[in-house]
Formats: structure tokens, sequence, C-alpha cells
């Protein structure tokens, strides 16, 4: 080519790039409305963009839109979900103004099964009309709802409903099913929702989700499927009502700082679970059904946390959405959304948001599904539909949140236990503050007195919602059921094993004298070997404030008969046992028992059947006790206690001879180093050995739980079975003493919080910190700090595993005890490991403590020399130790880890444990350990 030439090529390319660059420098610009080809009415919220690019916009209210660029894009995309594509192509630089109408696009199934492609790219946040709708909700979800701003009262009606479903059973079958002919009055026919819609890794599966009023359907990726209206049919089953539970109620909301309070006017509970209820499941069901309040970034429900897709943190992060429809409901033109959480099988919820199509974006209904594939115990299926209204200041007001749940031991078992939530609200009074005189001490709940003597025949009147034909039978169900005796001894065995105790007559509520506990009557230690012990208490029905327990044990080794007599006296009138709630009592105790040293059993008691199960049984240091004790206990509704007593003593060790005060020439033992003896050094080398001591002793607890729920049995809210752990609790313990014989006075400070700390739906975190603080001159090793060691095979998360008894003694010391429940979000993610609904569990535990010289045998005269603790893995004893000092350090805290799995066939948890330091010279099953425990959760 010679130069001539290209210079012409020069020219005319530098013309064409000139005009092509003028072009894309034009602003080319659609605007115009969209509209339903087949309604004629505006679409809000369609996506329109420039094909190619990230230039785009959505819809308004009414339609209308405007999209523009300078790039020289010309091809403009307008979809909805649901809604055929349009592709408008425009002329560079021009404007064009058009009225878009897009085509429903409607594909008619007979079962609903959709399987979209596995590409994540089908959903984008950054310009989608849904995500900009979500954004607007959650922006203005304070403005429009009632109690965002601004105090308010209301009445509130709950009716609690449980039935089994389905009771298919053919009475006429056999002559056991016979006895209860009488069921068929019963009996009761629901229409029970049973559709989930999930999300399984960018795969979208619906069965069915009830949406509207009249139909079944969903769309997704632009297909809309619809189910027949005889498909409900397949929804109807037969239920077995067996209880039902009423309350009404004025609740009182404040905003800042965030506060509710609650006055029961009325309340009723009839039906069979008040056989088995000792006050526990009252307790257990109201913190599994807590008032649910889409609103807040967590959803509290069945003990766990699930993000709420109204959550100002994580909801566009945690879940997908898309616009399905505009519906009315109630006279209300709402846009329909539907969200499915990321990942099915995190803790989040499928289901539809109706927003008002005002402009100003509230929530006029939502109704929302567990998904399927959720690592949930027991749950088969639960569903929840609230409805709002307009109040006259504009805010929205819940009127009724219905809450379903199935439970079963398999989750696609054919029976369940149902049971149905309607809280219905009416009566807002805005700017309405609780009355503060009334709640003062008696925390956010109070019942008026006679609220749970309402006759029946008010309730007609009182509430809301009339009841069924089939309800209002619940009352004689249990009468009925009571009559059959075989029905009558199963019920009796379970309520004695939930008890532990066994009454005296077939009636238990008649019982005068209760034998018990029934798991403490025979078990095993190292002192002892096998223990059999017969013990009991009175009931109410022989005086409604005077109660007596006694027991009387026997251990087979040591040969020593051991036993306790308590009279108590209640300055409240109790129904059944002494220690129902609120607990207000003086009680007077004489007791001669084997105890150990330090250790405070908070799972079970010492001699509890389960607690005998130990990995080891070498001989411990241990003492007999002989005790009298007069304590006061006073507890407040609002979960504040005071407790105290006075303790008067006489304490013999476990390797005493007891024949009186002997002198030793050098530390001698008669049967193992590791029984104990009081022995005081001399100063010309000697020991003198103390046979026993005379202790007496004062103790004052403060304990505070704000928020705290009443749990209703024997062993109080202190109780294993008490679900309700989210509440903190603060404990401040000061004990104070006096050995006569060596005149050595004590002053024992503590102080303990612990907390169940939830990380959204990614689990939860229970910790517990302790501290103490011996303020005195001298003090023996007996009123020393002594860590709770747990050896025995069963997992106590707040002990020390693989710690010896009395291993560390020390005055003063801190410790925290942390344990992560991960809920299977790890295992979730591993094909295969997630079928078997395994959870992660891990914890950390650490001990610091110090010794002083004071309270030192080794730095102090006159106190008692330490005994030995614990053998190392040479079978060499080992002292207690007075420091902290690891090997080359000289200082290392005592710290242990654990790992393990949870969930195992829905009940067991199994953990490793490891000791991380004070390790030398110990065995590898003294710095490894296997610990097991049964576990119920959801």
């Amino acid at each position: 080519m010679g130069q001539h030439t290209r210079r012409i090529f020069s020219v005319v390319f530098g013309c064409l790039f000139g005009i092509l660059s003028l072009y894309a420098q034009l602003n080319t610009t659609l605007q115009g409305k969209v509209i339903d080809g087949s309604t004629n009415e505006p679409l809000p919220f369609v996506s329109v963009y420039f094909v190619g690019s990230n230039i785009g916009t959505s819809t308004d209210l009414d339609g209308n839109f405007s999209v523009s660029n300078t790039r020289g894009l010309i091809s403009v995309e307008i979809s909805m979900i649901g809604y055929k594509k349009q592709l408008v192509t425009l002329r560079p630089g021009k404007t064009m103004t058009k009225t878009i109408l897009l085509e429903q696009e409607i594909t008619a199934l007979e079962d609903i099964v959709v399987k979209p492609t596995k590409k994540r790219e089908h959903y984008r946040r950054k310009g989608n009309p849904a995500v900009e709708l979500i954004k607007n909700v959650i922006a203005n979800k304070d403005k429009n709802r009632v109690g965002g701003t601004e105090d308010y009262k209301k009445r509130t009606y709950e009716k609690f409903l449980m039935a089994y479903d389905p009771f298919d059973y053919d009475l006429d079958k056999n002559s056991f099913w016979r006895k209860f002919k009488f069921i068929e009055n019963y009996l009761d026919t629901l229409y029970i929702e049973r559709g989930v819609l999930v999300v399984d890794s960018g795969k979208v599966q619906v069965d069915s989700i009830q949406i509207g009023e009249d139909s079944v359907y969903v769309r997704i990726d632009s297909v809309v499927i619809r189910t027949d209206e005889t498909k409900k049919e397949a929804n109807k089953t037969t239920v077995l009502n067996f209880s039902l539970r009423e309350t009404l109620a004025d609740e009182y909301y404040q905003v800042s700082p965030r506060k509710e309070n609650k006055i029961i006017q009325a309340q009723r509970w009839e039906g069979l679970d008040n056989l088995f209820d000792n006050g526990g499941m009252t307790s257990n069901l109201q913190s599994m059904f807590q008032p649910v309040s889409i609103f807040n970034n967590d959803i509290n429900l069945v003990q766990c946390r699930f993000i709420s897709p109204l959550s100002s943190t994580m909801a566009v992060a945690f879940y997908h959405y898309y616009i399905q429809d505009t519906v009315m409901i109630e006279g209300e033109k709402c846009i329909d959304l539907i969200f499915v959480p990321v990942n099915s099988e995190s803790y989040g919820f499928t289901g539809h948001l109706y927003i008002t199509t005002d402009g100003s974006y509230a929530l006029k209904q939502y109704k929302i599904n567990v998904p399927a594939l959720i690592n949930l115990n027991w749950l088969s299926h639960m569903s929840i539909q609230e409805t709002f209204y307009r109040l006259e200041g504009g805010q929205w007001a819940s009127r009724q949140i219905d809450t379903d749940v199935r439970f079963a031991l398999r989750k696609r078992g054919k029976h369940n236990l149902y049971a149905r939530q309607v809280r219905y609200s009416d009566s807002y009074e805005i700017g309405k503050k609780a009355p503060k005189e009334l709640f003062f001490m008696s925390g956010s709940e109070i019942c008026v007195d006679g609220a749970k003597k309402v006759p029946s025949s008010s309730w007609d009147t009182l509430r809301p919602i009339q009841l069924t034909a089939k309800e209002t039978l619940i009352d004689s169900i249990e009468t009925e059921m009571m009559r059959v005796p075989t029905f009558r001894a199963i019920v009796n065995t379970v309520e004695d094993l939930i008890q532990e105790y066994i009454p005296t007559t077939k009636i238990r509520n008649t019982s005068k004298w209760d034998f018990g506990p029934i798991f403490n009557t025979l078990s095993y230690n190292e002192q002892e070997g096998v223990r059999i012990r017969v013990g009991g208490m009175t009931t109410a029905n022989l005086n409604p404030h005077w109660f007596t327990s006694l027991y009387a044990a026997y251990g087979f080794k040591d040969q020593r008969v051991k036993g306790g007599i308590t009279a108590l006296y209640s300055f409240n009138e109790k129904e059944y046992h002494p220690y129902q709630t609120l607990r207000h009592y003086l009680s007077f105790t004489a007791s001669y028992d084997l105890e150990e040293y330090g250790q405070s059993y908070r799972v079970l008691d010492r001699d509890h059947i389960f607690m005998s199960i130990k990995f080891s049984y070498n001989p411990k240091p241990m003492q007999y006790v002989a005790k009298l004790r007069l304590k006061y206990e006073k507890e407040w509704a609002n979960q504040f206690s005071i407790i105290t007593w006075v303790d008067w003593m006489n304490c013999q060790p476990n390797g005493s001879s007891g024949a009186g005060n002997r002198n030793w020439a050098a530390p001698r033992y008669d049967r193992s180093p590791l029984t104990m003896a009081f022995r005081i050094r001399q100063p010309d080398g000697t020991y003198f050995e103390r046979p026993f001591y005379h202790d007496a002793m004062w103790t004052f607890q403060l304990r505070y739980s704000p928020g705290g729920h009443i749990f209703n049995d024997r062993q109080g809210i202190e109780s294993p079975f008490n679900l309700w752990k989210d509440a903190p609790v603060f404990r401040f313990t000061n004990e104070m003493g006096y050995i006569m014989e060596d005149k050595f006075f004590y002053n024992r400070i503590q102080f303990s919080f612990e907390k169940r700390v939830w990380l959204s739906a990614f689990g939860h975190l229970d910790v517990q910190f302790d501290m103490g603080y011996l303020a005195t001159k001298k003090a023996p090793f007996t009123k020393l700090f002594i860590p709770m060691s747990n050896q025995s095979i069963l997992l106590d998360p707040k002990a020390f595993s693989l710690m010896q008894p009395m291993e560390f003694l020390m005055d003063r010391y801190a410790s925290l005890h942390a344990t992560y429940y991960m809920k299977g979000w790890l295992f979730n993610l591993i094909p295969g490991v997630k079928k078997l609904k395994l959870r992660e569990v891990m914890s950390f535990h650490i001990l610091s403590g110090y010794l002083g010289d004071r309270n030192n045998p080794y730095k102090t005269e006159g106190l008692y020399d330490l005994p030995y603790s614990h053998q190392n893995a040479d079978d060499q004893y080992i002292l207690c130790r007075t420091d902290f000092r690891d090997g080359k350090f000289a200082y290392m805290p005592y710290m242990e880890i654990t790992a393990g799995i949870e969930n195992i066939f829905k009940l067991f948890r199994i953990e490793y444990v490891r000791r991380l330091t004070h390790i030398q010279g110990l065995g590898p099953w003294q710095r490894n350990g296997i610990r097991i425990t049964v576990r119920v959760s959801m």
C-alpha cells in the first residue's frame, strides 16, 4: 500500500471514528409507562434496563419510568417475573416515549414441582426492583408500625390449641381401642396448609404456598404455577383436640427503653396436658411461642433465632426477593413480594410480604413458613400469618396473628402433635404508658386476683373470637379419659418419672405424702460404694403452709447410716409442693451425710443414679458432715431473690480415725493417701491431727435474672428442664464463718454471671463467668475455693471435665466457661453429612487463680496440711496445687477445650475433651476424655 493510499485510509477511518464517537456521546432515552396487557392497570417495580449494561431503573407505583445513556446503547429490555419480556430498539441520540404492554405468562401444572436452572446469575441485587422495594419497606417500618416511635397499650386475646393430627384410628378395631369410643365426640376437622417453598444452592423448588384468598400459586423465573381449588381437600385432616389455653390481657409497650408489660385479666386452661404439667410445661410453651414481631432483626421461635425478612442488617444479603403480583387484601391494593433464603438449610423463612401501593411502603399482611430442609428437631411444619390494619393516626397495628406448628418424631412422619396459637389484638391507645406502681418488683407480667376463676359463661362474652363447637368440649375430655384404668396408669407413670416423686394415692392431686426422688434411690460413689436412699415429703393436701421432708441412706462400703429431716413453713399458701413459685419460706434442717469438698452439683444431685456413671472410681477427699441449718428464701416475680441461711456443722474428714486429737511423728494415712485428715504441722516437725472441727457459718445470697421466666417445679428456675436460658443471671454470695477449735475466721465473697448470647441464625453462645475472693488473714484449705470438677461421664458445661477434685486450691480466682452451639451451619455445607442433621458444638474453659502466703500451710504455721488430690500416670500421689506454675512457666492458667457433635438421634451429644495446660506427668486419659449427655433441643 502506497503512502498516498495510506493517507486516504487514515482520513476515512478518522471520519468514521469521529462520527461514531459523536453518536456515542448523544443522549439516547426511553420513557413512558408499563401496564398489564390484560387488565390495563399500571405495573410498579418493573425492571427497565439497557441490554449489556448495568444502566437501568424500575417503574414507580404508577408504572412510569425514564431511562437514558450516552454510551451508544440502543436495546432496552422490560421484564417482570410472571410476564413475557419485551425488547425495544431505540435510535441513537433520540428520545422515545412509549407505553409498554406486558402479557402474563401462565403455565398450569397438575403437580407443583419447578426446578429452574442452577445458575445464580438469574438473581441480581443491583437494579433489582424487588430489592429496592424491600429496602424502602425496611427504611419505613418504624414510621409505619404502631410502637415504632410511640408508646401504646392494647388488649390481647390469645388462644393456644393442641391436638393430635391426624386421628385416624379405628376405635372398633380391638378391645383396647373400644374403651376409648367416646373420643369420637371430640374429633374435629381442620384444613392445615402443608406446603413449603425452599431454595437449595441456587435451585428453587416449589411444593405449594397458600397466597391470596382462593388459590395456591407461585411465580418463579417468569413462570406462574396455579393449583385447582379442589387441591384444598388434600389438606383436610381429622384431629383430636386435647388442650386449650386462653388468656385475655392488657399489654403495654414502651419504645425507649424497649419494655413490655402485661396484665392478665382472665385465664383458663383445659385439657389432658394439665395431667402432666407441674408448671414446667407452661413455662416452656411460653418460651417456645413468644409473640412474634416480623419487624425485629431476629424472630424468636421454638427456642431458635430466625433472620427476619425485614431485618435492617441482614435481610437483603440473607434472602432473595421476587415481585409476584398485585392483590387486594381487605380492600387494600398490595404488592405481593416473595422471599426465600439463599441457603435452604439456614435459619430463615420462606413466604410472602404484602406491601401497600399507596407509597407508604407499609406491611398489610405476611405469610411465612419454615423451609423443609432446615435442621430443626421434632418440627415437621411451621407457618405464621399476620394481618395489620390502619389506625386513625396512620400507624399500622396487628389485628390477628396465626401460628401453626406440627411436631413429629420424624419430619415426614404421618402422625403429629399439632399446635395452633391465635393472638387477636384491638383497643389500641397510642401514648398510653404502663402504671409503674403495678409492676414494681413484679416483673413484666402480673395476673390480677381472680383471673383464673372467671366462669365459663363469662368467657363467651370476653373472647373476641368464638370457639368452635369441638373446642368447647375440651374441658370434659380429661374426665372421660381418666375413667379408663389403662390410660390412668400410663398418666401416673409418666407423671412420676417427670416429677421424680410417687404419690401415695391413686389420684395425684389428693396425695398427702410423696415418695422420692426416685432416681436417688440407688447410686454409687467411691467412699460409700453402693448407696441406697429412701425418702419423701408431705404435700399441701396435708397442710398448705407446713411441709416436712426426710430421707435415710446407707452405704454398703463405709457401713454408715445417713439421713436428714426438714421442717418448712411457707408464708404463701401452696397448691401442692412447697417450692412452687413464688417461694417465700423459712425452713429448719437436721442432717448427717457425706459431702465432697467444693463441689456444687448444678445439673443433677450427687447421689442421682446417672451421676454414678464415671470414668474413674479412684478414692478422693470427702467428709462426713452433721449439720443444723436455718434457711430463709424470698422470691419476687421480677426474678429477684434473697436466700440466706445459718449453718452449724461438725465436719469429719473421711481419713480421720475419729478417736480424738493425736500426735504423729510424720504424716500417716490409714487407708490411702487420698483419704483426708486435718493435720497441723508443729514447729518441731511433728504433726497434730484433729479428728473433726465445728464450723458456724452464715451465708447471704442475692440472685437477679431480669426478663427471666418462672419455672414452677421443685428445682425452680435452676431446673435442667427449664428451656428459657435467654435471660442473664447475676449472683452475689457472701459467706462468713468461724471454725471453733482452731479459731479460724473466714469470709468468702463470690460473684457469677451467665447469659445466652444469640448470634442471629448462626447459633448461640452460652457464657458463665465466676470470680471469688477470700477476705481473711488465715483460713484452712477446707475454706479455700475449690473449682467444680466433673468426674461423671455425663457432661456438665459449667464444670472442668479433666480436672481432678481438689487439684487446685485458691483464695482468689476467676473462671470462664463458654460453649458455642453452631446449629449445624458448617455440617449443612457438606453433601451427605447434612442429611444426618448433626450439629457442631465447641467449648472453652479457663481458670486463673492464686493462693496467698497467709492461707498457704507451707508459708503460714497453724494451718491444716494439704491433702493429696490425684494420681499421675506412674500412680504417684500428687498434692493439691497451691500455684499455677506449669513446667518452665511461672504462671499458666488451667485450660480445657472441647469439640463435639450433638443432635445424634436428636437426643445425644458427645464431646472430645482436651486438657491444654498442667499436663506434666499425666497419662493420655488424664489429658484427653470423652463426655456424653442427653440434650433435648429444637
